[in-house]
């Protein structure tokens, strides 16, 4: 009789502790779901984007100027700063708007300068990056001064 307790306890333990374990699992599994759901990747804006791009690119003039060459364009897709949508409601007010004229100007001037201004004038453009940033974005301005050429 105490045989047929113990093996009827063993039994009813290991059944229980079945059940606990695909609780267990289906909680495990529901949870790896609801991440995966409420887990969206960054997706940088496209004035981000753009702005990236255009860094990427002021270090690649940064280099050529350093070697005594000018860059003779800049890309036209520039031109969008003033409409590329931003997730920063201060982007594209009146101030954004004028410091995007003023940094498209900057980058004329630095493609039509002499190698003996070519430094100050290409210092201009990143400053013009950093006043408009001390405004309206301060996040990036140490990597942007990284750019000034010393």
């Amino acid at each position: 009789m105490g045989k047929i307790i113990i093996v009827f306890s063993l039994s009813l333990m290991f059944f229980s502790c079945q059940e606990k374990v695909n609780q267990c699992n289906n909680c495990a599994e529901e949870l790896v779901k609801e991440n995966k759901q409420k887990s969206v990747m960054y997706e940088p804006s496209e004035l981000a984007t753009l702005m990236l791009e255009m860094y990427a690119e002021n270090e690649n003039w940064k280099q050529e100027i350093l070697k005594g060459n000018i860059p003779n364009s800049f890309p036209e897709k520039y031109k969008t700063m003033h409409s590329a949508k931003s997730v920063n409601e201060n982007a594209g007010g009146e101030f954004y708007n004028a410091m995007t004229d003023t940094y498209l100007k900057s980058i004329e001037e630095l493609s039509n300068a002499s190698k003996e201004n070519a430094q100050e004038k290409y210092n201009n453009m990143v400053n013009v990056c950093i006043q408009c940033h001390q405004q309206i974005c301060p996040g990036p301005i140490p990597k942007i001064s990284k750019l000034v050429i010393q």
